[in-house]
């Protein structure tokens, strides 16, 4: 799957844009048994850090229109399996990302795993 979105934003160095893309797959093992993968990248991308248009004076070398676009990109993935028989249910999934925030300095990475037991009555 892939994503958009433009914010429009108007300020200096305000979030413009989101680009999102991401692709999974699931196997049925069994009647019981199933397991799935999925990975997934997302970038920002920022307003240019000097805006020329605003009147201010141009500094001598460019004329701003190759200013540098700041960008971060945090990609992530997935796995999940799980097991049921009858109305019991033993579901496990761990995720990961290394760039939670969209930092351009320090990439923080996040990780969780959940284990999960069900019963039905």
């Amino acid at each position: 799957q892939v994503s958009g979105e433009r914010l429009r934003s108007r300020g200096l160095n305000a979030a413009e844009y989101y680009g999102n893309s991401s692709w999974g797959v699931a196997f049925n093992v069994n009647d019981s048994l199933s397991v799935s993968y999925s990975e997934a990248r997302h970038l920002q991308t920022k307003t240019k850090k000097r805006n020329y248009s605003s009147g201010k004076q141009m500094q001598a070398g460019g004329d701003g229109n190759n200013e540098y676009t700041p960008k971060s990109w945090m990609r992530g993935d997935s796995i999940q399996v799980a097991y049921t028989i009858g109305g019991i249910g033993i579901k496990y999934a761990r995720t990961s990302y290394d760039n939670t925030l969209f930092s351009f300095d320090a990439k923080i990475p996040r990780e969780s795993q959940i284990v999960a037991v069900s019963l039905a009555f």
